[in-house]
């Protein structure tokens, strides 16, 4: 199943204490949801290819506002603790430092 898009303007925000650290959250459709990654707008069809392949094993949502967009993962999946304890990077495609042409940004 692919994720879904929600406006950013239509979830329920909220900060938690996660992880040694103040986390963001949201609820959203009787959910919650802990924010795993936020890129750039440019990098959103990178940032939906990677929020597919979590969707995988995990119920993922994306978010995005006129100038980021953020995957989300329900705190309820039992993989959340794993990726926030291991700290896991975001992939090269995603880091914000890499040095992307337009015809790599259209990738999917």
């Amino acid at each position: 199943m692919l994720p879904p898009v929600v406006n950013e303007g239509k979830i329920f925000p909220f900060k938690f204490w996660f992880n040694s650290t103040v986390q963001d959250g949201m609820y959203h459709q009787n959910e919650l949801f802990y924010r795993l990654h936020t890129t750039p707008l440019h990098l959103r069809a990178q940032l939906y290819h990677y929020a597919c392949r979590l969707g995988q094993r995990d119920n993922v949502m994306v978010t995005a506002s006129d100038t980021h967009c953020s995957i989300w993962v329900s705190l309820r999946s039992p993989s959340v603790t794993a990726l926030t304890l291991r700290r896991q990077p975001l992939p090269a495609f995603l880091q914000p430092d890499s040095q992307l042409d337009s015809s790599s940004e259209r990738m999917v």
